[in-house]
């Protein structure tokens, strides 16, 4: 059932992505001026640590963000609000559970007029683990991204960057506050779903998003 809801969400999102490609008169190309592209590497490394100070603080239950109880995975993208390095942070919280599949869909971002996922890179897969790509992979994505690990265990972590764009403009330069209201979807090796939806943080001077059980 879990490859069958990934392999509907990655079928869903190619079929939108040709229609989209087709109407257009061909595969968009991010543009040289897309700031979210232009990310140096000493940025990431920079939110990497920054994103892990975060998770180690909210995790710990005194933040009051997040309930250790029905607490699956916490999400975080390093700010400012302003910043232009989409720079996911994403930690396996549970207790002896394998985070297998997440789905980052932003089409409520943007206050409501929706972002869609042109790109994933900078991947950084968890330790002893595999991160793959499954859409957009090899096209230029018009929806949600969707990734799948092996090896994601408890307490670990991964981290990668996406592009994200407006529907009309492909070179559109979304900010860390722009993310607002992107829903990620994770799915565990024992049948556990969880979601949860960014808000920036000004105390944090990050967005984040806490993943909740929504199942069973």
């Amino acid at each position: 059932m879990r490859k069958g809801l990934i392999a509907f969400v990655v079928l869903a999102a190619a079929v939108f992505a040709l229609a989209a490609t087709v109407a257009s008169g061909g595969p968009a190309v991010s543009s040289a001026k897309d700031k979210n592209a232009k990310i140096k590497v000493t940025a990431r490394q920079s939110a990497d640590a920054v994103a892990k100070q975060v998770y180690q603080q909210v995790s710990s239950g005194k933040s009051g963000l997040a309930s250790p109880g029905n607490l699956c995975a916490i999400a975080v993208i390093p700010g400012p609000a302003g910043s232009f390095n989409i720079r996911f942070g994403v930690f396996n919280t549970t207790a002896g559970n394998t985070l297998d599949d997440l789905i980052v869909d932003s089409f409520f971002a943007l206050g409501g007029n929706a972002l869609l996922h042109e790109s994933v890179f900078a991947t950084a897969p968890p330790p002893g683990g595999t991160l793959a790509v499954e859409y957009p992979n090899g096209v230029s994505g018009k929806g949600p991204a969707v990734l799948s690990f092996t090896g994601f265990d408890s307490l670990e972590s991964v981290a990668f960057n996406t592009d994200p764009d407006t529907y009309d403009n492909p070179a559109f330069g979304a900010t860390v506050l722009d993310m607002d209201d992107t829903r990620l979807e994770a799915v565990f090796s024992n049948g556990l779903r969880c979601a949860g939806r960014l808000v920036f943080n000004a105390a944090f001077n990050a967005s984040i998003a806490t993943l909740t059980q929504t199942s069973p």
